[in-house]
């Protein structure tokens, strides 16, 4: 009976030191958003190209962008300097939400983007 209580103990002491309890770690973010670094020629002007290009592109903005070509950052600029580009990106009341061949909005990423370079003065760099 002894051998079995000096067995019983081994396996727990054994067990004891086999379990290992570690905190799961989450898998790494493939999807952060770099807004270290935001400019109009890099964070910018890409994403108007896209998702606006289509309507407000030089070749197409009279018949299908009510007369608003992107392409010409001063044309963007007054409507970041009016606040329809905000608003329109963020789908607030007041402006047609924008794209408007689309049911969401742009990314989170993109628009935070956006809001950067809208608060920083919307520079054309």
């Amino acid at each position: 009976m002894k051998d079995i209580g000096i067995l019983f103990i081994f396996l727990i002491v054994a067990l004891a030191f086999s379990c290992k309890h570690e905190i799961p770690v989450a898998p790494a973010d493939t999807n952060k958003c770099d807004t270290a670094m935001v400019t109009y020629s890099i964070s910018i002007k890409g994403v108007i190209s896209a998702n606006c290009g289509h309507c407000h592109g030089s070749t197409v903005y009279t018949t299908k962008g009510s007369g608003y070509n992107f392409d010409d950052y001063n044309v963007l600029k007054n409507e970041v300097d009016n606040g329809n580009l905000a608003k329109a990106i963020n789908h607030l009341p007041g402006v047609v939400p924008m794209p408007l061949d689309k049911t969401e909005k742009i990314s989170t990423c993109e628009i935070r983007k956006f809001m950067i370079w809208i608060d920083a003065g919307a520079p054309n760099n």
